[in-house]
C-alpha cells in the first residue's frame, strides 16, 4: 500500500480526492489546520494530521514529506485571503 499526503485536506477538492485515493489502495493522511476538521477526515477513511503548513520550517517539511510516496497540494485560502494562497 502506498502512503499519500493531501496538503489542505479539508478543502473541496481534497474531500473529493481522499475517498478516491483510498478506493485505489492508498493510505491517506490529510493535513489540516483546524482540529475540529479531524472528524470529517476520519469519516472519509483518512487520517487527519493537524499542522499549520505556514508555520513549518524547511527541516520540518523534509521530515514530513519523506514519509509519503505521493504528495498532493490542495491547500488554498478558500478565496478569502489571496496573499495567504
Amino acid at each position: 500500500m502506498s502512503d499519500a499526503l493531501i496538503i489542505g485536506g479539508h478543502g473541496k477538492v481534497a474531500l473529493l480526492a481522499a475517498p478516491k485515493l483510498i478506493d485505489h489502495g492508498f493510505a491517506v493522511t490529510s493535513l489540516i489546520r483546524k482540529p475540529e476538521q479531524a472528524e470529517d477526515i476520519e469519516a472519509l477513511g483518512a487520517t487527519p494530521l493537524v499542522l499549520d503548513l505556514a508555520q513549518l520550517t524547511p527541516d520540518e517539511w523534509d521530515a514530513l514529506l519523506v514519509r509519503f510516496d505521493v504528495v498532493i497540494w490542495s491547500a488554498g485560502a478558500g478565496g478569502g485571503a489571496p496573499g495567504r494562497t
